[in-house]
């Protein structure tokens, strides 16, 4: 017994670490090597118009987005007020999350329409609201509640300023940091701290998500490849929308199953009380 606690106690460990590495990224995100966007990067396989829409399949396929921020934000409004203090920080969490993917959907649709780096930084942009919706939706499932609140606040503040470091600079070491970086905090905090039973809908949606965006980026580098192998039907980097679009329909049914699991336990207020008093456990 004493082994498995200690097992736990050095998964947790890790977790912590890894997240003030995180933390330490952000803060000094200016301070890191110059790492150069790819040359070619705005050259899409897929570039036929549509209607009058260039590059229609890249545009449209934006449209993923909004109907998941959409979901999600319908969601969101019909659910029951909750006495429970950490669930009301996952909804804050994903209200955030789902106000990025809005804002992804109009920022990636104006990108693709004709791709150039300035009209990149209003596609980046909203992928940072995405990420601090993430981190502290993972925060609240996971860390003391107070947690939640701060990675929500430092992601909102430091996560858009990596975008507007590249857009000044060139240098984008700090936003793939804030992604990369995050994605492995996200995978190593899922996967080896200890996880509240009421929060267990969020975890597994977010191991979906995480899953999801895998294959979002196996899309996004074999995008002329899917090109051809397809002959011409399709690009990958549409593929890529609609596999990053899913995470938001994961966390709609992880919202609805969170609230029928308090509908059906009289004393969730209560554990709410609880784990304000013992955040650590």
């Amino acid at each position: 017994m004493h082994g498995v606690r200690k097992a736990m106690h050095d998964r947790d460990t890790f977790g912590n670490l890894l997240l003030f590495a995180l933390i330490a990224l952000q803060l000094g995100g200016p301070a890191l090597p110059f790492l150069g966007q790819p040359p070619g990067y705005h050259a899409f396989a897929d570039t036929r118009a549509l209607a009058g829409i260039a590059n229609a399949a890249d545009v449209l396929s934006n449209l993923g987005f909004l109907l998941a921020a959409l979901a999600g934000a319908w969601t969101l409004l019909r659910l029951p007020d909750t006495a429970v203090a950490r669930e009301r920080d996952q909804r804050r969490a994903c209200a955030v999350f789902f106000a990025g993917l809005a804002l992804t959907a109009a920022g990636s649709a104006y990108y693709h329409l004709a791709p150039d780096d300035g009209r990149l930084v209003w596609d980046r942009l909203p992928m940072t609201i995405v990420f601090a919706g993430a981190f502290a939706s993972v925060g609240a499932a996971k860390y003391p509640r107070v947690w939640s609140a701060r990675l929500l606040v430092l992601m909102l503040l430091s996560a858009p300023m990596s975008v507007v470091w590249w857009a000044v600079s060139g240098n984008l070491a700090w936003y793939v940091a804030v992604q990369f970086g995050g994605l492995l905090w996200l995978a190593v905090s899922l996967l080896a701290l200890r996880t509240r039973r009421e929060q267990q809908p969020y975890v597994r949606a977010w191991l979906w998500a995480l899953l999801c965006y895998g294959f979002a980026k196996g899309f996004e580098l074999g995008d002329g490849v899917i090109w051809q192998s397809s002959g011409g039907l399709l690009g990958g980097h549409a593929l890529k929308h609609l596999a990053a679009a899913l995470p938001g329909f994961w966390l709609v049914l992880a919202l609805r199953r969170a609230a029928e699991q308090q509908a059906g336990r009289p004393g969730a207020a209560a554990d709410g009380a609880q784990l304000q008093l013992q955040p650590g456990t």
